[in-house]
């Protein structure tokens, strides 16, 4: 295996950047250019105005990334690169040596005249996604508080594509019928379980969901929402009877 898509992969836990999904399992991988090394797509410039693409940055290690093909493939991320404002755009090498080599310190995204440009498209290692995205429960992405780096990475990678959705909702889903079932058999007719016993089974239920978090697991951005948002997410799904028990274990699981 190249040894830049190796590196990656690993720090990336072979996930797609941008949609979380599991890469070797869907497709191989793609080295993606944040910046895109070839000619931007028009959709992101003023009417008659072209660039180049980034090209200076086709080896920068800040500007690399692993995507699935389907967030990377043209109708999606491809050579889309929107930033917040046309005038800021880097065209060209910020520094030459006097060999005319780029200067690999300037080519730091923290660094003017990078650091300028203010993309529009999340990239995890810069922005943090969960500030910008949130789900809902159908499974859908939303802009946090109409964030427009958040609309704009849901719209450019398509990250709302069904199976995305479904994959999202399928998590959400699970957590509700898991405690669906503890809750059928706390108040069964024979042995049903104590209440001790009950809160007991909530927590490995909530296991589930801390375990999600690990980097490791896919659609990260899931369990965190689900943490954030239990009682729209799962609780509003539930028997209101049986809200106060399950959100005070809830808390309780958290806090500790």
């Amino acid at each position: 295996m190249d040894p830049v898509v190796d590196a990656l992969n690993k720090l990336y836990h072979s996930k797609c950047g941008y949609c979380e999904a599991q890469i070797d399992i869907v497709a191989s991988e793609n080295v993606e250019h944040y910046r895109p090394k070839g000619t931007v797509n028009s959709l992101d410039l003023p009417a008659g105005v072209a660039h180049p693409g980034y090209y200076w940055l086709s080896n920068e290690w800040s500007n690399l990334l692993i995507s699935c093909p389907k967030c990377n493939q043209p109708g999606h991320k491809g050579t889309r690169f929107p930033i917040h404002r046309h005038n800021r755009r880097v065209s060209t090498p910020p520094t030459l040596s006097a060999a005319g080599q780029v200067v690999v310190a300037s080519n730091s995204h923290l660094l003017p005249p990078l650091s300028r440009e203010d993309p529009l498209i999340l990239n995890p290692e810069f922005k943090e996604p969960g500030e910008h995205l949130k789900v809902i429960d159908s499974g859908e992405l939303k802009p946090v508080h109409r964030s427009i780096y958040g609309a704009k990475t849901i719209e450019v990678c398509g990250l709302n594509r069904p199976p995305l959705i479904a994959a999202r909702k399928k998590i959400i889903d699970r957590i509700v019928v898991q405690i669906e079932k503890r809750i059928e058999s706390f108040t069964a007719d024979v042995e049903p379980l104590t209440e001790g016993q009950f809160r007991r089974e909530l927590d490995t239920v909530f296991d589930e969901i801390t375990d999600r978090l690990d980097y490791k697991s896919t659609f990260t951005l899931v369990a965190r929402m689900i943490i954030k948002n239990f009682d729209t997410l799962v609780l509003s799904k539930i028997d209101p009877i049986f809200h106060p028990i399950i959100r005070n274990q809830f808390d309780r699981y958290i806090d500790n």
